[in-house]
C-alpha cells in the first residue's frame, strides 16, 4: 500500500491561482472559521471538500476541466457524475445487468469504466447522459474494462483475449473503428491506463511501462533492475507512473519525457514508497505516498516540491486525478474529496 506526513505549508505558483479565478468559495459549504482541516488546507494553498454522496464509502476517480467529478459509491447508484453546482447524474449500467463502475470522465462529460451484462460479465462501457451506455465489447474473452477516455471520445483499457487463460491485453477503442488490441502478437498480459488528445497511450506489459502511438507503435520505458508502470500522460506527451526497484523493494514515482527520458522523482517527506497517478498539461503531478500506518495524497509542484494535501482529519488519503485548473480529486478516509485552491489565497 502507498501511504505522508504534513509538510511545510506551501503556496502554489501564481499561474495555478489565476486558473482557478472562476471558482466561487461561497459555492461550497465548508466553514473555514471553524473547520480546522480546512484552515490547514488554506495555509497549504488548498482546502479539502468532502463530496461524498452515499454516507458509507465514496471514491472520486476523475475530474474534467469544467469541474465535473466522477464518484464511485458503496451502494446504488454505483457511479455518479457530480457537476460543479452540486447536481448529481447517475451513470447507467447495461440492460439486464447489475452494477457499474466508472474510471474516468472527459470534457464532454463522457464516462468510461465497466458494467455487468445479463451474464454477469464485466464489459468496458462508454456512457453519456445524452446517449446512454454503450457496451464496447471485448477482445475475444469474457471481460473487459475501460480506464480512460480523451476529449475525442477515444477509449483505452484492457480485455481478456480468451476464456481459456487469464491473459489480458491493452486495447484502444475509437468511434467507427471498434476495439483494437495494442499488443496483439504478444503472449504476455498488458494494460492501458491513459490516453491523451493526441491519441498517445500509456500502460504496462510484463512489468514494463509503455508508450504507444499510431506513428511510433509501442515503445518501452525501462529502468535497469526495476519494473515500471505508466499511469498517465498529458497533452504534451509527459508520462508519469511508478518504478519498483528489485534490489530494495522500494517504489518511486517517475516522470518521463522525450527530451529527458526517465526521471526518478524521489519519495515525499521520507516515505518508503510512492506512486504518481496523474499529471495535468501544466506538469503538476498528483499521487499517493506510503507511511508506516497510512497512505497520504500528494501534489508535486513544477519546482519539484511535494505538497502534502489536507486529509479532512480522516487519516488515509489518495489523489488520483487533476484537471487544467489544478483541482484534484481522490479520497480521504471513506469519503470522496475535492482539493481546491480559491483564487488569490
Amino acid at each position: 500500500m502507498l501511504r505522508i506526513k504534513r509538510s511545510a505549508l506551501l503556496v502554489l505558483a501564481a499561474s495555478v491561482a489565476a486558473c482557478e479565478g472562476s471558482h466561487d468559495p461561497a459555492a461550497e459549504s465548508t466553514d473555514l472559521a471553524t473547520d480546522v482541516a480546512a484552515r490547514r488546507g488554506y495555509r497549504a494553498g488548498y482546502r479539502a471538500i468532502d463530496i461524498g454522496i452515499s454516507g458509507q464509502f465514496d471514491y472520486a476517480t476523475g475530474i474534467n476541466d469544467v469541474g465535473s467529478v466522477l464518484i464511485l459509491s458503496f451502494g446504488s447508484p454505483d457511479a455518479t457524475v457530480r457537476r460543479p453546482g452540486g447536481s448529481l447524474i447517475p451513470v447507467a449500467g447495461l440492460p439486464g445487468g447489475s452494477g457499474v463502475s466508472g474510471s474516468a470522465i472527459n470534457n464532454r462529460e463522457q464516462v468510461v469504466g465497466f458494467a455487468y451484462d445479463r451474464e454477469a460479465q464485466a464489459h468496458a462501457i462508454l456512457w453519456s447522459e445524452a446517449f446512454g451506455t454503450l457496451d464496447l465489447g471485448t477482445l475475444g474473452g469474457g471481460t473487459s474494462q475501460a480506464t480512460a477516455v480523451n476529449n475525442r471520445g477515444q477509449v483505452v483499457g484492457f480485455s481478456d483475449v480468451t476464456n481459456l487463460t487469464f491473459r489480458e491485453h491493452a486495447f484502444l477503442w475509437a468511434p467507427g473503428e471498434g476495439m483494437v488490441d495494442l499488443t496483439k502478437e504478444s503472449t504476455l498480459s498488458s494494460r492501458a491506463y491513459d490516453i491523451n488528445d493526441r491519441g498517445q497511450v500509456v500502460g504496462e506489459w510484463a512489468g514494463v511501462a509503455f508508450l504507444w502511438s499510431r506513428a511510433g507503435g509501442l515503445v518501452e520505458l525501462r529502468v535497469p533492475n526495476a519494473t515500471t508502470g505508466a499511469r498517465a500522460i498529458n497533452n504534451r506527451g509527459e508520462v508519469v507512473g511508478s518504478i519498483s526497484y528489485l534490489a530494495t523493494g522500494e517504489t518511486h514515482p517517475f516522470l518521463w519525457t522525450a527530451a529527458t527520458g526517465m526521471i526518478d522523482l524521489g519519495v515525499p517527506f521520507g516515505a518508503r514508497d510512492a506512486g504518481a497517478l496523474a499529471i495535468n498539461d501544466s506538469g503538476l503531478i498528483v499521487g499517493v505516498a506510503s507511511l508506516p500506518t497510512t497512505n497520504r495524497a500528494f501534489l508535486r509542484l513544477l519546482d519539484g516540491t511535494f505538497v502534502d494535501l489536507p486529509e479532512l482529519d480522516k487519516g488515509l488519503s489518495e489523489a488520483v486525478a487533476i484537471n487544467a485548473c489544478a483541482q484534484i480529486v481522490g479520497r480521504a478516509g471513506n469519503d470522496a474529496v475535492l482539493w481546491t485552491k480559491p483564487c488569490g489565497r
